[in-house]
């Protein structure tokens, strides 16, 4: 999820010695979706649908499709906002709800 940069093999840089950044990476279907967040729904159901199509695992398919379905409520809350969200705020959301809905969907077929 997080991948170091620019890191010597003690984990500093280089340059001045002091501990690098974390930088938290996308999820790739975030990337792409957040620009797309302010278009059309059926758009972000098509790509969506498209990963969902090549998802390896069930459980990665099941959560994707929860992830799809709550898209709507969070394009209906992105327009309820007096400022428009930056892209960051909207790949950070989009990453939030990717991440309960891959909760939801483990917990959901969990073996009894």
């Amino acid at each position: 999820m997080f991948e170091k940069t620019g890191l010597n093999e003690g984990g500093l840089r280089d340059a001045d010695k002091t501990p690098a950044k974390l930088v938290p990476q996308m999820h790739p279907l975030v990337s792409r979706l957040a620009p797309l967040m302010n278009g059309d729904l059926s758009v972000l159901h098509q790509e969506v649908a498209r990963w969902v199509l090549e998802s390896p695992t069930e459980a990665e398919r099941n959560a994707l499709r929860y992830f799809g379905a709550e898209l709507g409520a969070v394009q209906r809350r992105i327009r309820r906002r007096v400022e428009p969200p930056t892209e960051e705020e909207i790949e950070i959301a989009l990453t939030a709800v990717l991440a309960l809905v891959h909760r939801r969907a483990s917990s959901e077929h969990r073996p009894s």
